[in-house]
């Protein structure tokens, strides 16, 4: 169901004559458990034949991988002018939603750019990836028309090492297995003819948790590391 933050009453009788779709978008980003991001809303060109006096959106979001961070915007780099700043209004009382809206009594909104910034916190426990998608986005009563793009976050988390790691040796092949690593969407293999390196170049990688480095007998010995990536 759609939350909207209504705010705005009094001044719902202007109207604008663009009829070209701005387009409001939200950024795909990756970050790590316990960051904190500035997540911008970026809009297209604005005019002042627009007469865009104020907006108000809400997003949605999986409150397991982030979370609105008090007061929940941000202005750092935005084209809202500063005459909208104290007048903006946001409710995160939502756990998986964030309503902002903003408006003005003097000049209209002219620019592009981002908007404002979305202030976001990625809990320590986060895991995997969330979409932010858009509820609604309204410039005045609709007028000028936007199209929108939703955006996500991604988090980050590093991979076990792998200690499990198996070599044998079948005629002049040799085989590598190892338990499966959650998370890991590829794994790198290593190999140097000593047996202490630093690792530097990936030798080989494998999509499973397992490897063949056939006829590697006739010229070893081979000495392995096995990493997980993401």
């Amino acid at each position: 169901m759609k939350k909207y933050l209504m705010i705005f009453g009094l001044i719902l009788g202007i109207a604008g004559f663009s009829f070209a779709q701005i387009p409001i978008s939200l950024p795909d980003v990756t970050a790590l458990p316990g960051e904190s991001l500035l997540i911008p809303v970026t809009s297209g060109e604005v005019t002042a034949g627009d007469f865009v006096y104020f907006y108000q959106f809400g997003v949605y979001f999986d409150p397991e991988v982030i979370i609105a961070e008090d007061p929940g915007y941000n202005y750092t780099g935005a084209f809202t002018p500063t005459v909208w700043w104290n007048s903006t209004v946001c409710n995160i009382s939502y756990p998986d939603s964030i309503l902002i809206g903003a408006y003005s009594f003097a000049a209209p909104l002219v620019g592009s750019g981002t908007l404002v910034n979305l202030m976001m916190q990625v809990p320590e426990t986060a895991t995997g990836s969330t979409d932010i998608s858009f509820s609604y986005f309204m410039y005045s009563e609709g007028t000028p028309a936007v199209v929108t793009t939703n955006g996500s976050v991604t988090v980050i988390t590093a991979l076990p090492a792998i200690e499990d790691l198996v070599i044998s040796v079948d005629g002049d092949d040799i085989y590598l297995d190892w338990g499966v690593i959650t998370g890991a969407s590829e794994y790198n293999v290593y190999r140097e003819a000593v047996p202490y390196y630093t690792l530097t170049t990936v030798w080989q990688t494998a999509t499973t948790n397992s490897f063949i480095d056939e006829n590697a007998m006739l010229d070893g010995p081979w000495f392995y590391i096995v990493t997980a990536t993401n």
